[in-house]
């Protein structure tokens, strides 16, 4: 814009009548320009000379242009105002002062006032009102300060007239007080800023007909008096610029254009031609010559900001209104045909394809940011309802609705104007890109994690160039990272791992290319893509800090990988591969606890990976397809020696169960059990539980694992291997009094093994037995309503007793909060059962109520389960009536 903000004012006018002033020091000079009001008055200690109120006056302002809070911004504007009125008060009462000294000290003091009431104080407003044609912008505001700053110009006019008229009288005494030049300047500066004031209050106040035109008419005759005397260059373009504008105030278009050509084709500053011609451009498009004004501004529109030199960057503001009116002409021609094309259809037609442009040129321009996407937004939005039906509209109308209706805290309703928008086949991909962008961050205000990361993700793979795009990369890494995070879905990991190849391969300069080469690869591994994953996790450099996981990750991939295709292998190529996979986690378990050992700065990380290379290595072994226990054994033995405490405390839940299958694989049973009850009784009593509780992690653990990887007949082979374990657990502890509540975590793993392995009977009698102590048990509470619901599925005379478990879990009001993942487990376990009761529309009005709510609905997988039951529910409901009951006459 015009005016720049938060820069320092120049200090001096001109100078000033200096009376026990002190001297402007650099300390002094900082002070004013940092805006220090209260620092500077107390160094200045009171003194009331005019020089020292002017200083203080530019330092309020300075104070006020960097206040962020506007009240406060108000307030200091308004001290800098009084400032300013002391200082002409004590220019007009300075002592042994000659007259005509005092009249021009005191006429330069009101031109500085008014100035800053016009162009600081005033002057944002102005902008606004000027590039919106009074949309934007206090009016009321702009005119009060303007009225203001008449009455210190004509004053200032008034008292400067006859001395400069006459000035060889005083010639003498001002040039002994450096005021001369400064006499003259205000002779021309004075009446030209009144005329250009009482402008603004005429384009400010369209309703008070009679002042408007008392207001142009006497910036008429104030301007041609100064065109009359005014020297040839800059001053009289200025001159002629600001008849042209008062003309066209008038509607005298004709008048308006010769001035503006004038001061086009004047010799003077190249610059304030760039004014006029913008101005002439303007006055032609309110002419109804939208075609001259279009020729007119295309050499002002054409020009980028990078494309100016230093000085003609003096003239952006220019330069970029050209391009504001260039677009605003498509709209008033469109506006003007159809006002006069008589219903033609052929007239509306061409109409609709001048708005397309013009509003096409308008979203170029708010591209460009800073105040243009209001001011864009403004014009747009000046023909069209914000609730106007989606389908009506063009893309770039729906942009700027939704951004309104994202103003108003309308979020769900601007997305579905951009989803609609984006909808839309667009040859425009600086417009698509735009759209895409502000789709991804409506749908991120709304929560919809996973809508707002694909619209990122689409704006950063298919528009590359368009400057949202390394953003738009960002976000979609961030918010698929946290979508797949929720979810554990492989094909969100996928999702996430195709974001971060596009950020590594199309965005070599982006500040998170770094982060994103390390995450690509765990994403690959997350989505099973683990050939790959083995590929890119070789690529971290040996420099990197994550050198030491990727080698880790990788001979952990290696073994995700041969596990993934042990139902597909022959059986001897699977041995064959899955022994090499084994030799290779005990190859990099030795590298790594060598490497831990010779840097005890980076061992702790080594140590921790080596030693779980080494569990996963027996673990392989020891697995169905290849069944080599003994290695397996061999694999973990002196691992309690190899590794510190803290490391095997961590792990020996996994170590104990891996050995417990290597013995019971070998049929040596009792060696087995010995292994878990040596343990137990080498430590003391009150160690025990956290010992009991590894081992059940460890084979839980396993479990898990092979139940994310789709392994569920794995899973159920290895549960029913564990239960004799948890067996001989169980009666490890029985033996003594003092270890009841191990038993009790040991019944309750021994149950979800049971239950898992498919045994339900055995699992529901374990249950019971736990629920008749606990009854308010969460734990047992959910695995009893899961065997209940397995064994609902085979008799269906018990799907009520399953959905009253259900019910009775979901009894607990804290348990979203607490525990979201069994809440929405619980509510669809519960809903599903109820479906099988035939209770349709309950499920239906359920579902919808969580949909209000809860949009999200516990994200992936619950989020589609309920919405493939409410298809189901729709499904077998009744159709509603179409006709009221009582049958007809």
């Amino acid at each position: 814009m015009r005016l720049a903000a938060l820069v320092a004012l120049a200090l001096l006018i001109a100078p000033t009548i200096a009376q026990d002033a002190p001297e402007l020091t650099p300390e002094i000079e900082k002070l004013i320009h940092d805006g220090q009001t209260a620092a500077l008055e107390t160094r200045l200690g009171g003194v009331s000379a005019p020089i020292t109120l002017e200083w203080t006056a530019r330092c309020w302002v300075n104070a006020a242009l960097r206040s962020q809070k506007p009240a406060e911004r108000e307030e200091r504007l308004a001290e800098a105002e009084k400032r300013f009125r002391r200082w002409i008060h004590a220019c007009e009462t300075a002592r042994n002062t000659d007259e005509a000294v005092r009249a021009v000290s005191t006429a330069a003091a009101r031109m500085a006032l008014a100035r800053y009431l016009t162009h600081t104080w005033a002057g944002p407003d102005i902008d606004e009102l000027e590039v919106s044609s009074g949309g934007r912008g206090d009016a009321a505001k702009a005119v009060r300060l303007l009225e203001l700053a008449v009455v210190e110009l004509e004053k200032s006019a008034t008292a400067i007239r006859p001395l400069a008229e006459d000035i060889g009288r005083y010639e003498d005494a001002l040039f002994a007080a450096e005021l001369y030049d400064t006499a003259l300047r205000l002779r021309f500066e004075a009446p030209f800023h009144l005329a250009r004031a009482r402008i603004y209050i005429a384009q400010f106040e369209p309703k008070d007909a009679e002042k408007r035109a008392k207001a142009l008419r006497s910036a008429e005759l104030g301007l041609q008096q100064l065109i009359a005397t005014a020297p040839d260059g800059g001053p009289l373009q200025h001159c002629r610029i600001a008849l042209g504008l008062v003309f066209r105030e008038q509607r005298r278009y004709e008048d308006a254009e010769r001035e503006l050509r004038r001061a086009i084709s004047a010799e003077g500053d190249p610059l304030v031609a760039v004014q006029a011609q913008f101005e002439l451009g303007r006055a032609q498009a309110m002419a109804g010559r939208f075609a001259e004004a279009r020729t007119t501004l295309a050499p002002l529109a054409a020009r980028s900001a990078d494309s100016l030199s230093e000085e003609e960057r003096g003239a952006l503001f220019y330069f970029n209104c050209a391009k504001l009116w260039d677009a605003l002409s498509y709209l008033q021609e469109a506006d003007s045909k159809r006002r006069g094309g008589g219903g033609s259809a052929v007239v509306a037609q061409q109409a609709d394809q001048l708005r397309a442009t013009g509003t096409a040129r308008l979203g170029a321009l708010g591209a460009m940011g800073g105040p243009w996407p209001a001011i864009v937004q403004h014009y747009v939005l000046a023909s069209v309802d914000v609730d106007a039906d989606p389908k009506t509209l063009d893309p770039q109308q729906l942009l700027f609705v939704a951004q309104r209706l994202a103003e108003q805290d309308r979020a769900a309703d601007a997305a579905a104007r951009l989803a609609e928008a984006a909808s839309r086949p667009l040859a425009d991909l600086e417009l698509r890109g735009r759209i895409l962008f502000e789709l991804g961050l409506a749908q991120h205000r709304l929560n919809n994690l996973r809508e707002a990361a694909i619209a990122f993700e689409t704006l950063a793979a298919q528009i590359r160039s368009h400057s949202r795009a390394p953003q738009a990369a960002s976000n979609a890494f961030t918010l698929w990272a946290r979508v797949a995070d929720q979810s554990r879905e492989k094909a969100d990991y996928e999702r996430l791992a195709g974001v971060l190849l596009n950020l590594v391969q199309s965005y070599p300069d982006h500040e998170r290319r770094l982060d994103a080469a390390w995450w690509l690869p765990v994403a690959l591994q997350a989505a099973g893509r683990y050939s790959e994953a083995v590929e890119q996790f070789g690529n971290v450099p040996q420099g990197s800090p994550h050198w030491e996981e990727a080698q880790f990750r990788r001979v952990q991939c290696a073994r995700q990988e041969i596990e993934s295709l042990r139902d597909t292998l022959e059986a001897a190529a699977y041995a064959t591969r899955a022994t090499t996979v084994a030799q290779r986690l005990r190859e990099y378990a030795t590298a790594a606890q060598q490497r831990s050992s010779s840097n005890p700065a980076a061992g702790a990380g080594s140590a921790r990976w080596a030693a779980e290379a080494r569990i996963a290595a027996a673990e392989l072994l020891s697995a169905p397809g290849l069944e080599q226990h003994q290695p397996a054994l061999e694999s973990l033995a002196d691992f309690e020696r190899a590794f510190d405490a803290g490391t095997v405390g961590e792990l020996i839940g996994r170590v104990l169960a891996a050995r417990i299958r290597a013995y019971r694989g070998l049929r040596q049973f009792e060696q087995a059990a010995r292994t878990v009850q040596q343990y137990l009784e080498a430590v003391p009593v009150e160690k025990a539980g956290p010992v009991l509780t590894l081992v059940a992690q460890g084979m839980q653990e396993e479990l898990e694992r092979l139940r994310r990887d789709g392994k569920q007949a794995e899973a159920r082979r290895l549960a029913a291997e564990a239960v004799p374990t948890f067996q001989e657990l169980e009666r490890w502890c029985q033996r003594d009094p003092a270890r009841a509540n191990d038993a009790r975590i040991v019944a309750l793993g021994l149950a979800g093994m049971h239950y898992t392995a498919g045994q339900y009977e055995e699992a529901l009698g374990i249950i019971d037995r736990l629920l008749a102590a606990d009854a308010n048990n969460g734990n047992y509470r959910r695995l009893h309503a899961l065997i209940l619901t397995e064994r609902a599925d085979q008799d269906v005379a018990l799907v009520e007793i399953a959905r009253s478990a259900w019910s009775r879990l979901l009894s607990d009001p804290a348990l979203r909060t607490k525990s979201p993942e069994r809440y929405w487990e619980a509510r669809y376990q519960l809903l599903r059962l109820s479906l099988r009761l035939g209770h349709s529309a309950e499920v239906e009005t359920a579902i919808r109520q969580e949909r209000v709510w809860f949009p999200e609905m516990g994200g992936s997988p619950w989020k589609q389960r309920f919405e493939a039951l409410y298809g189901e529910a729709s499904a077998a409901s009744p159709p509603p009536a179409t006709a009221p009951a009582g049958g007809s006459k």
